[in-house]
C-alpha cells in the first residue's frame, strides 16, 4: 500500500494520493487506504464511483470545500 501512497509534490505536506491502477475500484482503493469510499468521493468531486479512470489521482486527505461543510453544519444547527 505504501508505494501507492505520494505526498504532493514529492514533500511532505500532509497532502496524501493515490494514483488509479488497473483492477482498482473506488471500494478497494478505500480497503487499500483506510480511506471511506463516501470521503473519497467528496475529498475528488467523485458523483459515480464506477467512473474512475486509471491513471488517475485521488486525495487521500485535505478538504472538500467549505460550502460542503457550511451547508452540513447549518443543517445540523437547525436540527437544535
Amino acid at each position: 500500500m505504501k508505494d501507492h501512497l505520494i505526498s504532493k509534490n514529492g514533500k511532505k505536506t500532509g497532502g496524501a494520493t493515490y494514483t488509479i491502477k488497473k483492477g482498482d475500484g473506488l471500494s478497494v482503493i478505500a480497503q487499500k487506504t483506510g480511506v471511506s469510499m463516501a470521503t473519497l468521493q467528496s475529498l475528488n468531486g467523485i458523483k459515480d464511483p464506477n467512473l474512475i479512470k486509471v491513471g488517475q489521482v485521488l486525495k487521500l486527505t485535505g478538504s472538500a470545500g467549505n460550502k460542503r461543510q457550511e451547508i452540513i453544519l447549518h443543517v445540523a444547527a437547525r436540527r437544535f
